[in-house]
């Protein structure tokens, strides 16, 4: 097949280690053993999708059966390997070489494939010095293909060399990976993969601009491959390779787009502000996905820099003016209500009605007054209703989490009143009988100061207040038979050793026990 049919990235695919993009300590140690002649029986080569690890594994099986690796070994300044021209690389090169195996794991996982490599790899090569099999997708061979593998790793035919390519080596068995001789390939940087795309355009005569290869290469995240793939999609789409043509051969929004997005439900706009404008945009025309997630990635780099932290991604968004204006809480409270709604997001079929609605819920609860979100949360042992501010039911909750029940326990007695953003105080209330709290919080402030910080803000104080409170009285019904109302009687708990956790109650809360029947 000629090389002109072929697409960019296969066309592109590096025949020899120069062309390598990125991987320059991956490329060094593979040099430096074909240079001293010194092989490992088993290498495994890990690294994400694209990165080069296929094929720096056939360049390297080139090299090492190439007639010009002695000549290489005397001087390695004079000469390259693979060289391109000699019988066994040009074999290579057409994919014919009878000492090179290639093998898909994912397609051959069974213990009994491996058994027929592990016998043809006893003979010795035909053309080359060595044997060379490469197994892409490892981490797909099954348990037994693995232990299978033992064997031959601890006793290996000496003209023989194995090659594991994996892009998920945590899946390779442990007493596998120890026996390998381990090459990590590393995401490739954006502006290396930026410099390669550009000199792919200039000889495919690729007509492109600056901005539209760095949105590929961020887009590939470090994949080579994804970003040749990307780049020939909007070849094929468009006569540019610009900003523009990438958005919408990826079907993102623009950056403008989602900022102004960030803007309108990070401040008090109107619901008319938001519908128009998803209109003008067309909302409906763009991937809700990325939406979503270039979204939960704004919020994030505004934490952070609320915290005086540069953000190590989406730098290229201009995301600090946005948010002068507004608190933390400010921008906590919008987070948290796209995040808390992502597993029925990711299930949803209509994503795109699905975040509208989203973003009209934020609007119309108003992120500015964050002290009045409120939720309803349902007892479902004795059906009593409790509504609490958001913010005081996760410090409730976050302090549930630090093991000290005691303290959770007093917090949980609480009644919410509120908090004065003016003041900086949370505002709680006891019942007047309760005032020996006071001391054990105080002591305890070590503990809970810290969380109340970081649900609140930075200084906030406690405003402990001890009133009396009065009971409000309920009849419960029964669930499964709502005719039948329940019965109370009072106990007599005066017997201290059979009712030790009724008189410890009775001890420090005010109340009566009763039992509770409900009619048969």
């Amino acid at each position: 097949m000629s090389n002109q049919n072929l697409n960019l990235a296969r066309k592109w695919r590096p025949a020899t280690f120069d062309l390598v993009v990125g991987q320059d300590l991956s490329v060094r140690i593979l040099k430096n053993a074909l240079y001293l002649n010194s092989f490992f029986p088993v290498y495994l080569f890990a690294g994400q999708r694209g990165c080069g690890k296929t094929s720096t594994a056939r360049i390297f099986a080139a090299a090492a059966n190439c007639h010009k690796l002695f000549e290489f070994q005397n001087n390695p300044k004079s000469v390259s390997v693979p060289c391109i021209e000699c019988v066994s690389c040009v074999a290579m090169q057409n994919g014919k070489h009878p000492d090179f195996v290639e093998i898909d794991a994912a397609s051959y996982t069974g213990v009994d494939n491996v058994r027929q490599i592990i016998e043809a790899s006893t003979f010795l090569p035909l053309m080359g010095n060595k044997k060379i099999y490469l197994i892409d997708e490892a981490h797909m061979l099954s348990k037994a293909a693995f232990n299978a593998f033992l064997k031959i790793m601890e006793e290996p035919p000496i003209n023989t060399i194995f090659i594991l390519a994996t892009t998920d080596i945590h899946k390779i068995i442990d007493t596998v990976r120890s026996r390998c001789f381990q090459v990590f390939f590393t995401n490739i940087n954006q502006d290396t993969l930026v410099e390669h795309l550009k000199d792919i355009c200039v000889k495919e005569s690729v007509n492109f601009d600056d901005e539209g290869l760095k949105i590929i290469a961020r887009e590939s995240k470090g994949s080579a491959r994804d970003a040749i793939n990307l780049l020939e999609q909007v070849r094929f789409s468009a006569p540019i390779v610009s900003y523009k043509t990438v958005l919408n051969a990826l079907g993102y929004l623009s950056d403008e787009s989602i900022l102004n997005i960030f803007n309108i439900l990070i401040k008090k706009s109107s619901i008319k502000e938001l519908l128009q404008f998803l209109d003008e945009i067309d909302f409906n025309n763009f991937s809700a996905q990325h939406t979503w997630e270039i979204l939960i990635e704004c919020f994030r780099a505004s934490i952070r820099i609320k915290q005086g932290i540069d953000p190590t991604f989406l730098r290229h968004l201009k995301i600090e003016d946005i948010i002068k204006p507004y608190s933390l809480n400010d921008i906590l409270f919008v987070m948290e209500e796209i995040s808390l709604i992502e597993p029925v997001f990711l299930k949803t079929i209509n994503k795109h009605s699905f975040l509208e609605m989203l973003f009209l819920r934020i609007l119309k609860r108003e992120a500015n007054s964050f002290k009045d979100i409120k939720y309803t949360e349902v007892d479902e042992k004795n059906e009593i209703v409790r509504v609490q501010d958001i913010d005081w039911s996760n410090f409730i909750q976050k302090m549930n989490q630090i093991n000290e029940p005691m303290i959770s326990s007093i917090f949980s007695q609480a009644i919410y009143i509120g908090y004065d953003s003016a003041t900086n105080e949370v505002k709680i209330s006891f019942d007047k009988k309760s005032q020996f709290f006071q001391e054990m919080l105080n002591d305890s402030s070590r503990l809970w100061v810290p969380i109340l910080n970081q649900v609140f803000n930075d200084g906030a104080k406690l405003n402990i207040n001890f009133q009396e409170q009065k009971v409000e009285e309920k009849t419960l019904i029964a669930k499964k038979e709502p005719n039948k109302l329940n019965k109370e009687s009072s106990i007599d708990v005066s017997d201290t050793n059979k009712w030790q956790i009724a008189n410890m109650l009775l001890k420090n809360f005010s109340g009566v026990i009763k039992e509770v029947k409900t009619d048969e």
